[in-house]
């Protein structure tokens, strides 16, 4: 798929109204019952999507393989994972979504972890790998990340937590000193696999 100047203009006016749109309300995750991890993993045009949903200590897989059109493209994420994490989490019901990219930690506010929270009205933390944008400061100890000078996000270790959508910096910062979750571990190495197999296994 060919990504022509005025198409790619197009796309970045949309994620600054997604920036815009963002609601920050602060998170108990102590009272977070159902928390939905989601990763995907590529070969080509096949993208292969795992979903993790963690309730009362009991973890539930789904799975499904897609074709992708839209090219990775930095910045743009949101637009090729976006439809595929839309497609799976619509008829969840989950309290709180991780999702292995960022959120306002992009140049216009509308990472992958935004802009499923701005469109599934759910709150959102972004987890991502590597920096992509912001300026990382140390606070009494702890590395924030600034957007404008907005503190949108922390690093620990060497993941990047971020605001995605309805939930507030000291969500993103109460759930960075917990660790690297789990169920995103999981949905990350999941993924993986069901690329390497073609099909989901899930030992029990």
């Amino acid at each position: 798929m060919y990504l022509g100047s005025e198409f790619i203009s197009f796309l970045i006016e949309i994620q600054k109204i997604i920036g815009k749109s963002v609601e920050k309300r602060h998170l108990n995750l102590s009272e977070m019952s159902t928390i939905c991890c989601c990763d995907v993993a590529y070969n080509g045009d096949q993208a292969f999507v795992v979903t993790v949903v963690e309730k009362e200590g009991k973890r539930t897989v789904f799975g499904s393989k897609r074709e992708v059109k839209f090219p990775y493209r930095t910045g743009l994420l949101s637009f090729r994972e976006g439809p595929l994490l839309f497609e799976s989490l619509r008829e969840k019901d989950c309290d709180v979504i991780l999702v292995d990219g960022h959120g306002l930690t992009h140049p216009r506010k509308a990472g992958l972890a935004t802009t499923l929270g701005v469109i599934l009205k759910k709150p959102v933390i972004g987890v991502a790998k590597s920096k992509l944008y912001g300026e990382v400061v140390k606070e009494n100890g702890v590395e924030v990340i600034l957007v404008e000078g907005e503190r949108v996000g922390v690093k620990f270790g060497k993941y990047y937590y971020s605001i995605g959508n309805l939930v507030d910096f000291e969500s993103v910062l109460d759930f960075g000193r917990r660790g690297y979750p789990e169920c995103l571990k999981e949905a990350d190495r999941l993924s993986k696999d069901f690329k390497r197999r073609g099909d989901l296994f899930i030992s029990k």
